[in-house]
């Protein structure tokens, strides 16, 4: 009886074994990313835009302005080979979506803080303070997709001195 479980336990154990689920390796690529945009053309005409959180002299507060773009995202059918469950080596070809959603531009988020200048100048500010670009996504379940945009925001204010 003992050998009897013994070799049940072994057989078993060959079987799971066998029927283990390869890995492959897989290389994600990196990559780096410098941007710069400059904010010269407002501080020559006496606009100041800056990320500081406070202004240390007297101002006039204005309100806050936010501005945010999402880029279009495209699903596009394509053709992909998949393996054939059961087989070795063997494939087939099925269409799936694939969503295409580019990174936004960095003329895009310059006119966005151009639009955010205009806004603040058209309410009587001569300043932005708490400047900030940040990168935003959204996700949808159905179907499965991100949305990449950016969001740019500030404090607009009125200097006193």
């Amino acid at each position: 009886m003992l050998r009897k479980s013994i070799l049940i336990c072994i057989v078993t154990s060959f079987c799971f074994t066998s029927c283990a689920v390869k890995l492959k390796e897989e290389i994600v690529l990196g990559y780096s990313n410098l941007s710069f945009s400059s904010l010269k053309k407002y501080a020559d005409v006496g606009f100041l835009i800056t990320p500081s959180e406070a202004y240390g002299a007297n101002y006039n507060s204005i309100g806050f302005m936010t501005i945010e773009k999402m880029l279009d995202a495209e699903a596009k059918i394509v053709e992909v080979l998949v393996p054939i469950p059961g087989s070795r080596n063997q494939t087939t070809t099925e269409k799936k979506r694939r969503w295409n959603a580019p990174d936004v531009p960095r003329k895009g988020t310059d006119a966005m803080v151009e639009i955010l200048y205009q806004k603040a100048l058209s309410q009587g500010a001569d300043a932005i303070i708490n400047f900030k670009v940040e990168p935003i996504s959204r996700s949808f379940e159905y179907p499965m997709k991100v949305q990449w945009g950016y969001r740019v925001s500030g404090f607009a204010i009125d200097r006193l001195d």
